[in-house]
């Protein structure tokens, strides 16, 4: 069940990152929402209940998030 899981976070992560190029190709990005944006995406993930520690890891590294070391 978590690698649909995982699948549907990263189609999600990749639906954002279209919509968000198109908003900085038409000047309506912003660095402040994108940051925004990626601070409540990490969190969700690190909060998800059905995904090990790796699997979150995994996904974070995936979406270009640096994981900290432990």
């Amino acid at each position: 069940m978590s690698e649909q899981t995982k699948v549907d976070i990263l189609k999600a992560w990749n639906k954002y990152i279209s919509a968000q190029q198109r908003r900085y190709a038409r000047n309506e990005g912003s660095v402040a929402q994108h940051e925004d944006y990626l601070r409540v995406f990490k969190e969700g993930i690190r909060n998800h209940p059905k995904l090990s520690k790796g699997e979150k890891e995994e996904l974070l590294l995936q979406i270009g998030i640096k994981v900290p070391a432990a």
